[in-house]
């Protein structure tokens, strides 16, 4: 009698747990609502390498406007693009771009953490390419004065005969007046080295940037998307000849 009675009170415990607990908010258009910064990278079936970095508005109600930077083999360009997106109630969804050179993409996307980023895949026929967003959230970006320091990591190719295969892991610290300092761990086909870098970075009042890293004598140049609140840079080289794109993460 006693076992039955201790077995009946954890039943209506957990009868009592499952009651109390939350229904998932179903997901619409007006759940993807905001600015959001996009990293994404992928290759082609003809064996073109690519990545990019953007910043895109979603107005709550089905359009997208943005604008981004991406490599494609190593050719940069600066991209303005429109475009208009579905989410169903299971927070999946697609999203159409079209940019100034009426190029046209398609994604799949599916939004997670509570809305706050997603992951999305390109669909066109021809491209193995995937990436994430992240809400920009409340933050004041530019140069605030104040000193951050972010681990990074950038990884990609640089375009040559042969393709050297690049990834980079290392610490980053801004200053908040516009100088940078890094101390990176470099493995370039396999071949590890480290490096103590210098160099100068812009913060914009929107929350895009950009950095000069030095090493050398030779500058490497990034542009830059401020996303979740400042805990996080969506970085992309902008250097010809390079398909490199990271992030770096507040410590």
């Amino acid at each position: 009698m006693h076992i039955r009675k201790m077995f009946g009170w954890a039943v209506m415990a957990l009868s009592a747990f499952a009651v109390a607990e939350p229904a998932a908010a179903a997901c619409t258009n007006a759940s993807f609502s905001g600015i959001y910064g996009v990293l994404a990278s992928g290759s082609t079936s003809t064996g073109i390498f690519g990545a990019g970095v953007f910043q895109i508005d979603s107005d709550g109600s089905g359009g997208l406007t943005g604008t981004g930077t991406q490599s494609a083999n190593g050719t940069i360009q600066t991209l303005t693009v429109t475009g208009t997106y579905s989410i169903a109630g299971d927070c999946t969804g697609a999203a159409t771009f079209v940019d100034q050179t009426s190029a046209v993409s398609h994604y799949n996307i599916v939004l997670d953490n509570a809305n706050a980023e997603f992951e999305l895949i390109r669909t066109d026929t021809g491209y193995t390419e995937s990436g994430e967003g992240y809400a920009q959230g409340v933050t004041v970006c530019g140069l605030t004065g104040k000193t951050k320091s972010f681990a990074k990591h950038v990884d990609g190719h640089e375009i040559a005969t042969p393709d050297t295969a690049v990834s980079v892991v290392g610490r980053l610290t801004l200053d908040g007046k516009g100088n940078a300092t890094a101390t990176d761990t470099f493995s370039e086909n396999g071949a590890i080295s480290s490096h103590k870098l210098t160099g100068t970075y812009t913060a914009n009042s929107n929350c895009t940037g950009s950095a000069q890293i030095t090493y050398k004598s030779k500058t490497y140049n990034f542009v830059s998307v401020a996303v979740s609140a400042g805990k996080k840079l969506l970085v992309l080289e902008t250097d010809t000849g390079t398909v490199m794109s990271g992030q770096a993460i507040a410590q």
